[in-house]
């Protein structure tokens, strides 16, 4: 498996769009997923000079994940951080080394964007696994710094 930066067309990521949103149906947090929304902001990700789409390219399978990442002014100092915006994998991929590959070229592209911390999300929204995942950023190296709630307005 390759990660690269997408600069493709919008619709090879149809496929892997349409399994993300259907795995979100979660009732409990009452989010609404537009596809047409997210395509847009997808191709606002490609298309920002402080922003990218990373890509999971398999040989025979395609694309299987992506992660969105934007770098910014940290709202603390005139430091610039990265963020993944959202990340996604298939199911039948998850298990193998892209979401390592992954997180490597996100590392690589923030240090390349001249950021000096990079964040990332484990959502109990997108995840059922969110100890699993929170654990496998803490190996990685990542430090526990935020947590976040969600209310209907």
């Amino acid at each position: 498996m390759k990660v690269e930066i997408f600069n493709g067309d919008v619709s090879e990521l149809y496929s892997l769009i349409d399994e993300w949103i259907a795995a979100l149906s979660n009732k409990e947090f009452n989010v609404t997923f537009d596809k047409d929304s997210y395509v847009r902001d997808v191709r606002d990700l490609i298309n920002r000079d402080n922003a990218d789409m990373l890509v999971i390219r398999h040989p025979e399978a395609g694309i299987v994940g992506l992660m969105g990442i934007v770098s910014f002014r940290s709202p603390f100092s005139d430091e610039k951080w990265a963020s993944e915006h959202y990340c996604y994998i298939k199911r039948d991929h998850r298990d193998s080394h892209g979401f390592d590959a992954l997180l490597n070229v996100a590392d690589k592209w923030s240090k390349r964007m001249g950021c000096k911390k990079l964040i990332l999300n484990a959502s109990v929204l997108a995840n059922r696994r969110h100890d699993l995942v929170c654990r496998l950023y803490e190996r990685k190296g990542y430090k526990h710094f935020e947590t976040s709630f969600i209310k209907e307005l």
